[in-house]
Parts: C-alpha cells; sequence; structure tokens
C-alpha cells in the first residue's frame, strides 16, 4: 500500500498539532495560583526602640485562638511600668485605613487583658456589644510612646507598622517557614530575641 507524499505531510501536522496543544493545556494547569486571607503577612524588620534604658519590641504576628500563647497585640517593653512607659493613641486598622479597635491608653500593667486579639466594633469609638465581630488577616497600628527620662521629661514619638491576625485554620500553613514574622513570645523584655521558637506548631503547620 502505497501512501502519498500529500497524506503523509498531512499526518506530521496532525501530531504537531496534537503534541503543541497538549503542552499548551499542560502549562496551563500548572500555572494555577491559590491565595489565602495571610498573603501579605510578615516579610518585614521587627520593630524595635531604645530610649536611654527602655528597651521596645513590636511583633508583627499574633495568633489569638485563647492558649495564653501569642495572642494579644502590643509593644512589649522592659520596662512596663505606669507613669515610666505610657502607651496612648492605640489604633488599629484594616488594610483599607477602616479603624477597628481603640484605646484611649493602654494599661500598660496589663496589657495581655485589655490589647487586641481579633475582637473589633462596627463603631470603635462608641462600641457595642452586639457590633463585635472577628477580624481576621493584615492589619495596620499606630500608637504614640512616652518615655520617662532619668531628667524627669519624657520622650514623645508616634509609631505605625503593619501586623496579623492570624486564626489556627487550615491557611494558617503558608506562614510555615515564612522569613520575617515576629511573635510576642520572642520578644521577652523588650528586646527580640530570633533564637526563640515562636512556639505556634499546633497553630501554623
Amino acid at each position: 500500500m502505497r501512501i502519498s507524499s500529500q497524506t503523509i505531510i498531512q499526518i506530521i501536522l496532525l501530531c504537531v498539532t496534537i503534541s503543541v496543544t497538549g503542552c499548551t493545556q499542560s502549562s496551563q494547569e500548572e500555572t494555577v495560583i491559590t491565595t489565602t486571607i495571610y498573603d501579605g503577612c510578615c516579610g518585614t524588620a521587627p520593630k524595635v526602640y531604645e530610649v536611654e534604658d527602655y528597651k521596645v519590641y513590636i511583633p508583627n504576628v499574633i495568633t489569638p485562638n485563647g492558649d495564653g500563647i501569642n495572642d494579644a497585640f502590643y509593644p512589649i517593653c522592659n520596662k512596663m511600668i505606669y507613669g515610666d512607659f505610657i502607651v496612648s493613641n492605640y489604633r488599629i486598622y484594616d488594610d483599607t485605613g477602616r479603624v477597628l479597635f481603640v484605646l484611649g491608653g493602654l494599661d500598660v500593667e496589663n496589657a495581655e487583658a485589655v490589647s487586641f486579639k481579633g475582637k473589633c466594633y462596627q463603631r470603635p469609638y462608641i462600641p457595642k456589644e452586639h457590633e463585635k465581630f472577628e477580624y481576621t488577616g493584615k492589619f495596620k497600628y499606630s500608637f504614640t510612646f512616652s518615655f520617662k527620662k532619668s531628667d524627669g521629661l519624657f520622650e514623645i514619638f508616634d509609631v505605625e507598622g503593619d501586623a496579623c491576625l492570624v486564626r489556627c485554620d487550615q491557611d494558617a500553613h503558608v506562614l510555615v517557614g515564612k522569613e520575617g514574622c515576629y511573635f510576642p513570645v520572642q520578644g521577652t523584655g523588650g528586646i527580640y530575641d530570633a533564637t526563640i521558637p515562636n512556639k505556634e506548631e499546633n497553630c501554623i503547620k
């Protein structure tokens, strides 16, 4: 049986078409991108401040699941003493700039109990219990720091930055091994220590 040269060319073109189409479909399947609410979290240098013998560390990740580890967001100072280290104008915002949580002044001697742990209000300046909701993901913050110095005068300045509230959910795994994540437990005494584990192996996994 003889096959004409035209038939051979048609067969070759058909094979090439199938091959190219198959490659294109495979390439499209491999470029599927999955996003989570935690995209954009971490990745910045730890916030640390020093004024005379005061040392302050601000974490950028909290995991408020009630286990007593990394549950609350607040600046950690080696001198959490009322009247010496003052945190006022405490504000938490979502990533669009909407205010979520407000404290006129942070009770530094009871900071763990009163600071931001993910509970927000529709109207944070006049909070109502029935308007409360839970927040998850990246947020912004701003505070005013006042340090009572050895001469009795105060050094005052504003600070702001970004942080992330992580629930122990199925998306938390994106932070496993991610660089630039700094947890409250790593800032004992107002000094960030990278050798201290974040103790979140049961949450971020």
